[in-house]
C-alpha cells in the first residue's frame, strides 16, 4: 500500500475506532477493576470474579477462573445461568502517519460458556491463554497484556448491552527470540533487486525456530510489504525489488507463539533519497576572487553531507573541484573562490543515504586587464638625478588585447630592505593606453605600476623593475 490522502486516513482511523469500540471496549472498560460497580437500576452483577493467577508462562498456560453471580441490591445468588468468559488480547495501534487513533486494540478470544450453580457460583478451571485465535502477525503487535472478562446476558441478546460484566487484568512473560540481519547490497535505487539473509534464534527450551515468520517493511506506510520464513536452523532468504517511494528498509519476526516475542533489526541496504541544489549565485570582485552560493534541500544523513564546489574556466570543459562545503542547518551553501572568468557548480557525489546531486552553472566574467612594458629609465640613475617610468594599461575584448585609455594607473614603490610598499604617485593613460612619470632617483628599490579595477574590469599588476641607484 501506497501513502493514502488525508481523507482516506481519516476513513481508516474511523473504522479502526468502530472496530475497537466493537471488539475492545467491553473488556477495556472495566479491565483496571476486579467485580462491577452497581447502578441502581441493573438487576445482576458478579460479586466476584478472580483468577488463580495474575501472570502466565510460556510453561504455564492456564489459569482456573471463577466468580459469584448475584441478583443487584439484595446479592441473592443467580442460580442455573450462563456466563461467558473471554480473554481480550491488547495489541499497539500501527500508525505511522500520526492520526489520532486509539493507542491500542484488542482482539477477543472466547474461553468458554459455564453455568452458576444453586449459590451462584461457576467456575472455568484450566482456561488456557495462548495464541490460539490469533494470527501471527497480529501477535507482533501484541503489548503482552491481556484482559480477562465475565459476562451475563439474561437476554441473549447481542443487540443489547450484556446485564452483568467484571473484568481483570493478566499479563503474559514472554521469551525474547533474537534476529540477524545481512544484505548483499548495502545501496540501491528503484528497480534494483538485492537479496536478505539472516537467522532467527529461540532460547533453548522453548521450541525449535522452524516455520517462524520472518517479515519485511520495505514501505513505511505497511506493517510488513514482504515475509518468509525460517527454516529448521532458523535461516531465511529473501530477494527483493525497489519499488519507487522505499527505503528505511525493516526486518522483524513474528513468532507463532504468544509467550515467544518478536525481534526486530534494520537491514542494512539504503536507499539514496533524492536531492536538489538550487538557487546557485556567483559573483566576482575586481581582484578575480568569486562568491558562490546555492541551495539545497534536506536529507536524513547520519554524517554532515560535504558538498563540492567545481570550476571550469572560461572557454574550458574540464572541471576540477576549488572548495568543499557543510551546508547550514537550513541547507545554505557558500565558499569563495579566486579563479577569475569561468563556470561554477555545486555538487554532491552520491552516498548511502542521500542521492548525487548537481546545481544549475553560473558563470561570471569581467574584462580582463593588463600592464605590459612597465620599465624604468635608466636602470642606474645617479641620486638626485631623473627617473622615468613607463609602460602601457591594455584590456582584453573578444579580438585580443587593445589599448585601456585614460584610465588610473598607480605607481608604487618600495625601498631596499624594507617589506612594505608605498604609492607615490597616479597617472592617467593617454588615448594609446600608455602612460609616463618622472621622479627623483633617492634610494635603490623596487617598483611597480598598479591598475585598480572597476564593476566591469579586473584589477592586475605590472612585473615588478628594480632600480639601482648609484
Amino acid at each position: 500500500m501506497r501513502t493514502r490522502p488525508r481523507a482516506a486516513r481519516i476513513a481508516a482511523a474511523a473504522a479502526l475506532a468502530l472496530t475497537t469500540v466493537a471488539g475492545a471496549l467491553p473488556a477495556q472498560a472495566a479491565s483496571r477493576t476486579v467485580g462491577e460497580t452497581r447502578e441502581p437500576h441493573e438487576k445482576f452483577a458478579f460479586e466476584s470474579f478472580t483468577t488463580s493467577s495474575r501472570t502466565t508462562d510460556y510453561a504455564h498456560r492456564a489459569v482456573d477462573l471463577a466468580g459469584v453471580l448475584v441478583h443487584a441490591g439484595t446479592n441473592e445468588p443467580v442460580a442455573d445461568a450462563e456466563v461467558d468468559l473471554f480473554a481480550d488480547f491488547v495489541f499497539s495501534t500501527w500508525n505511522p502517519w500520526g492520526d489520532h487513533l486509539p493507542p491500542d486494540w484488542s482482539r477477543r478470544v472466547g474461553l468458554g460458556t459455564v453455568r452458576t450453580d444453586a449459590h451462584g457460583r461457576f467456575a472455568l478451571p484450566r482456561a488456557v491463554i495462548d495464541h490460539k485465535g490469533l494470527t501471527s502477525d497480529d501477535l507482533y503487535l501484541f503489548t503482552g497484556t491481556v484482559e480477562l472478562s465475565a459476562v451475563y446476558d439474561a437476554d441473549d441478546d447481542e443487540q443489547t448491552a450484556p446485564d452483568a460484566r467484571s473484568a481483570l487484568t493478566l499479563r503474559t512473560k514472554r521469551e525474547q527470540t533474537h534476529l540477524t540481519v545481512e544484505t548483499d547490497r548495502p545501496r540501491v535505487h528503484v528497480g534494483d533487486s538485492f537479496t536478505i539473509t539472516g537467522k532467527v534464534s529461540v532460547p533453548a527450551g522453548f521450541g525449535p525456530p522452524t516455520g517462524t515468520p520472518v517479515l519485511f517493511r520495505f514501505y513505511y506506510e505497511n506493517i510488513h510489504t514482504a515475509r518468509t520464513t525460517a527454516d529448521d536452523d532458523g535461516y531465511f532468504k529473501l530477494k527483493y525489488k525497489v519499488k519507487a517511494g522505499d527505503g528505511g528498509f525493516v526486518a522483524f519476526t513474528a513468532p507463532r507463539d504468544l509467550y515467544l516475542a518478536g525481534d526486530s533489526k534494520p537491514v542494512p541496504t539504503e536507499v539514496p533519497v533524492p536531492e536538489w541544489i538550487d538557487a546557485i549565485t556567483a559573483t566576482t570582485d575586481r581582484n578575480r576572487q568569486a562568491t558562490v552560493t546555492g541551495h539545497m534541500t534536506d536529507c536524513p544523513s547520519p554524517r554532515p553531507r560535504r558538498v563540492a564546489l567545481r570550476f571550469a574556466k572560461e572557454g574550458s570543459r574540464a572541471w576540477r573541484t576549488v572548495a568543499t562545503v557543510t551546508p547550514t542547518a537550513g541547507g545554505w551553501l557558500k565558499a569563495r573562490h579566486q579563479g577569475g572568468n569561468g563556470r561554477y557548480q555545486w555538487k554532491h557525489a552520491e552516498t548511502d543515504h542521500c542521492s548525487e546531486a548537481a546545481s544549475a552553472t553560473a558563470a561570471v566574467h569581467r574584462t580582463e586587464t593588463r600592464l605590459p612594458g612597465f620599465h624604468g629609465t635608466p636602470q642606474r640613475p645617479r641620486e638626485g638625478r631623473s627617473l622615468v617610468l613607463t609602460g602601457t594599461l591594455q584590456q582584453h575584448l573578444n579580438s585580443g588585447w587593445k589599448t585601456y585609455a585614460r584610465r588610473p594607473v598607480e605607481i608604487w614603490y618600495r625601498p631596499a630592505g624594507s617589506r612594505t610598499w608605498a604609492r607615490k604617485a597616479v597617472v592617467t593613460t593617454d588615448s594609446r593606453g600608455t602612460y609616463r612619470k618622472t621622479f627623483t632617483a633617492g634610494k635603490d628599490g623596487w617598483w611597480k605600476a598598479v591598475h585598480v579595477g572597476d564593476g566591469t574590469h579586473y584589477s592586475t599588476t605590472s612585473a615588478t623593475d628594480w632600480i639601482d641607484v648609484r
